[in-house]
């Protein structure tokens, strides 16, 4: 009669199972994005990215300024939105009215009020606001809580949701709801 030798497989299964389930950890949904702090502080991280990443006279000269409700029609939000959806935003517009530039950070009290935000301004944002003037591109992108809106040069548009993008790990859909001459 053969002797017949047992192999015990429980080890290797159990090691293959293990290497198994941390495989499929990293297929679940998407992180909600890396960015933690006040609209003012990563507006900053965020113009420093933008910059970095573009010529010296492709970035306008710029002031920020508080998102408040009321100033909050300006980017197309009522006080009402403001209120009851934003914690706190900021606005870095260009110093001379006769740039069309405009790029507005929003931190909203959730994701879900992030994305009602998002789709408030891209319905009624007005681009045509400035004397004279129009941005190239206008849209708008979530991560997370914060919304980022930006009306400028579409080179300036697209730095700004590039670098937003890598800024939060994540983001949502861009919805470019404005092209129209510089």
């Amino acid at each position: 009669m053969m002797n017949i030798e047992r192999i015990d497989v429980r080890k290797p299964l159990v090691t293959i199972l293990i290497l198994l389930m941390l495989t499929m950890a990293g297929c679940g949904k998407p992180s909600a994005g890396t960015l933690t702090g006040s609209a003012s502080d990563i507006m900053t991280q965020l113009r420093t990215a933008i910059a970095t990443a573009l010529p010296a006279d492709g970035v306008p000269k710029t002031e920020e300024v508080p998102l408040t409700a009321d100033v909050a029609t300006q980017v197309g939000l009522t006080a009402a939105q403001f209120t009851d959806l934003v914690v706190d935003g900021t606005i870095s517009r260009a110093l001379i009215m006769t740039v069309p530039h405009e790029m507005v950070l929003i931190r909203a009290k959730d994701a879900a009020a992030a994305t009602q935000l998002k789709a408030a301004i891209a319905s009624t944002y007005d681009p045509k606001k400035w004397i004279c003037v129009f941005p190239e591109q206008a849209s708008v992108v979530e991560s997370g809580q914060y919304v980022l809106l930006i009306a400028g040069t579409k080179v300036y548009a697209t730095a700004a949701l590039d670098s937003f993008a890598k800024l939060a790990g994540t983001s949502g859909t861009i919805n470019t709801f404005f092209t129209g001459a510089g």
